[in-house]
């Protein structure tokens, strides 16, 4: 009787992992736009923690407080919002990752903005 060296079911398992028909899947719930609320008389995001899809965008709404958006600086990461108030901004998330932010007038004032990757389009 022979047997199959480990070595082939490594090789076997990997080829069946890298080659699948099937796209990865968007994680399940994440919206191409969503909506960031900026405390008119608290120093919080709500919601603090959000996932959109790439491509997508987040509106901040700034009440009559002012606050900023200040972005840590990575690859991909969008343009900061300026001290803002009464008013809307949106940006647009071109990258996938983890885009951490704060609001720089107000310690502890912090978000999060995950962008997963975006359904892969069928082929014809």
């Amino acid at each position: 009787m022979r047997r199959s060296s480990p070595l082939v079911a490594v090789v076997a398992l990997l080829a069946t992992a890298c080659f699948s028909e099937k796209p990865a899947a968007p994680e399940p719930g994440a919206p191409t736009t969503a909506a960031v609320t900026a405390g008119s008389t608290t120093n919080t995001f709500t919601p603090q923690t959000l996932n959109v899809l790439q491509g997508g965008t987040v509106t901040w709404t700034f009440g009559t407080r002012t606050h900023n958006v200040t972005f840590v600086p990575v690859a991909g990461a969008p343009q900061n919002v300026t001290n803002s108030a009464n008013t809307q901004q949106s940006r647009t998330f071109a990258a996938t990752g983890t885009f951490a932010y704060a609001c720089t007038i107000h310690p502890g004032m912090i978000g999060t903005v995950n962008v997963v990757p975006a359904p892969a389009q069928p082929t014809r």
